[in-house]
């Protein structure tokens, strides 16, 4: 077959050849866009790029600071015991132990911004119905449903959403607990572009689901210039999801059977605090480890089941509660985070149970971030904005677990009789620590060098001796461990009977 070369033509001939080859190709252009076009299906988008994201990094990463406790021996001798955690991302303990001599950790600080940039708020065109805030949602829901988004969810994760938001949500929920692969939305809500409110309205769909880790971490959407649909994939069967539902019912039934009417939301929040964080143990690892099931059926949970566990008990005991998505640092990095806000008394106050954790390391659970205020929980924490709801400010201390107790030292001349009687309350309680807050770092620096000592003149000692004489408690007042957290200020002594 004889050969062609293009260059060979004339040039007239050269110019029409290359003239209708432009149009064969424009043409074709155009047909593979009109298929694009009508095709509806947009992406496969990943849990870490829109939504439903795990909050952790890779498990081969660690940025949990290593708890280092240091136990002072009444007779001079002086054992520093470090513990260092599992390979884990969650930074579940913030509070950083003080090492004998050498004061405490220094816990990096992340910037104090508490939203994103504006260039990230409602569009326009998405219109705030406020009349609709107002109106019962709950019998959108499947009635005798168990999943049923929950009393927090509908009273203040919403308080953002127009009507036309809120139905997307629900016709989500709806389709999830009958186990739909597809799931049709209302169109002209979600804009196909507007990844960062399909994002946000993934994370009121977990906190709706807070009971188990149902969905897989990727889902696909459909539509042209709105989404229309919704592909999701499930790691749960319906018997799985209903055997965890019913456990996780018995569970929260057992800890909801132990309020009384005495006790006040102070009170409640405490012992819930408590309960998670003496039943659970932290990991990055693991199935059900993102919803509440995990955390107090399984025992075992990532930062995200803990804030979920937190929730659903508030939600039980019509406590106010949200949950607060974002980032923290410990150790120098910064990781994504998830935590709660909860109503005490008419005011917002932070609280991490995770954090507060430190069970598996220094065997007592800490109080440092127990109903904490913006200005304390920015100091490690940073919360991103939902366009569907926001977050409340916490500008009180009233509630704060230091401040509730007159755990509070404000100078030195108070700190003996403030140590005294936090050491008194935890022996009359039957507790292992006794902890203080310091309202200046100047007095946390000089307590911190007072107590480092390890001579059996340290002041520590005779503290716990008055402590003995004056309760008629046994313990062991010649040895005793401290865990300082040099961000809040905090200071914790393990007590040994």
């Amino acid at each position: 077959m004889p050969k062609y070369n293009i260059m060979n033509l004339n040039r007239r001939t050269r110019v029409v050849l290359i003239s209708v080859l432009s149009v064969i190709v424009i043409a074709l252009m155009g047909f593979i866009v009109f298929s694009q076009s009508n095709s509806e299906k947009i992406s496969v988008i990943k849990v870490s790029e829109v939504s439903n994201q795990e909050y952790e990094e890779p498990a081969s990463e660690n940025v949990k600071p290593t708890t280092k406790a240091s136990i002072l021996v009444g007779k001079g001798e002086k054992n520093t015991l470090e513990t260092k955690p599992s390979q884990s991302t969650e930074p579940s303990t913030q509070a950083t132990a003080a090492a004998s001599q050498s004061g405490s950790n220094t816990v990096s600080r992340v910037s104090q911004q508490a939203v994103k940039s504006d260039s990230q708020s409602v569009p326009q065109s998405s219109s705030i119905d406020k009349s609709a805030q107002s109106e019962d949602l709950t019998e959108k829901l499947p009635s005798e449903k168990e999943f049923a988004a929950g009393y927090n969810l509908i009273k203040n994760m919403l308080t953002n959403a127009d009507k036309s938001e809120k139905e997307v949500l629900f016709k989500i929920l709806n389709g999830i607990e009958n186990q739909k692969s597809k799931i049709d939305i209302t169109d002209g809500v979600i804009r196909k572009s507007d990844t960062d409110k399909l994002s946000d309205m993934f994370l009121l769909v977990k906190a709706a689901l807070a009971e188990t880790d149902t969905l897989k971490p990727t889902y696909t959407y459909y539509g042209n210039y709105y989404v229309t649909s919704l592909e999701l994939d499930y790691q749960l069967s319906e018997k799985e999801i209903s055997a965890q539902r019913s456990q996780l019912k018995s569970k929260v039934s057992r800890i909801m059977s132990k309020l009384d009417s005495s006790m006040s939301d102070f009170d409640k929040v405490l012992y819930f605090h408590d309960e998670i964080a003496s039943y659970c143990k932290y990991t990055s690892e693991g199935k059900n480890i993102n919803s509440a099931y995990g955390c107090l059926v399984e025992g075992k949970a990532s930062c995200e089941g803990y804030a979920k566990a937190f929730l659903k008990l508030c939600d039980a005991a019509k406590l106010d509660c949200m949950i607060v998505t974002g980032k923290a640092t410990a150790n120098g990095r910064t990781v994504p985070h998830m935590w709660n806000k909860v109503k005490i008394s008419g005011k917002w106050y932070n609280i991490d149970v995770c954090w507060d954790d430190t069970t598996d390391r220094t065997g007592i659970i800490l109080r440092d971030y127990l109903n904490v205020s913006d200005k304390d929980i920015l100091k490690s924490h940073e919360p991103d904005r939902n366009r569907f709801y926001d977050y409340p400010e916490s500008d009180s201390e009233n509630e704060n677990y230091f401040i509730k107790n007159s755990f509070i030292i404000n100078s030195e001349s108070e700190l003996e009789d403030k140590l005294k009687s936090a050491v008194e309350k935890a022996l009359k309680e039957n507790s292992r620590f006794a902890s203080v807050k310091f309202s200046d770092k100047s007095v946390f620096e000089y307590s911190s060098n007072l107590f480092s000592s390890s001579d059996s003149d340290n002041k520590i000692f005779e503290i716990l001796k008055i402590a003995l004489e004056d309760t008629n408690i046994q313990f062991d007042t010649g040895s005793v461990s401290r865990v300082e957290n040099s961000d809040l200020l905090t200071m914790t002594f393990i007590l040994n009977y």
